[in-house]
């Protein structure tokens, strides 16, 4: 069951409407010359920049990992009971001693979990990153 995650594309989304409406109502209400550059270079660069990293970076990895998914696993299709429409993709081993014995298929999980690693990492830098803003947001509106 675990394996199913190791195949899994990271996404993220980030949604912008809350700065969208600020745009239209105009920026500059923010006296803050630093506070405004931040929501702008966070909404503007930061949240399109993870987005685009995380995806390409999922999508090279995907292309590296397939080939060990389709060598040592047959996907099995099932239904949840209790969602009928709801179809669950299921990998399971081929040979499971041989997956367990492969140099290979450990050096990929490897680098999957360096990959997995990298983008927590970095989304903790995102997350500091807005929680600073966050403050920034609010000492502006207790000086308003």
């Amino acid at each position: 069951m675990y394996l199913n995650h190791a195949s899994w594309i990271e996404r993220i989304q980030f949604t912008s409407s809350s700065y969208e409406s600020l745009k239209a109502v105009g920026i500059d209400i923010i006296s803050s010359d630093s506070l405004r550059a931040d929501i702008a270079n966070l909404f503007g660069n930061e949240f399109p920049f993870k987005t685009m990293w995380l995806r390409d970076a999922g999508l090279v990895n995907a292309e590296f990992f397939i080939p060990f998914l389709v060598k040592f696993f047959e996907v099995s299709n099932e239904t949840n009971p209790a969602e009928s429409n709801f179809h669950v993709s299921r990998l399971v081993p081929v040979d499971y001693d041989s997956l367990l014995k492969s140099q290979e298929f450990i050096n990929a999980l490897s680098r999957r979990k360096g990959l997995k690693v990298v983008i927590v990492d970095q989304l903790k830098i995102l997350q500091n990153y807005i929680e600073e803003t966050i403050i920034s947001i609010q000492n502006e509106f207790e000086n308003f």
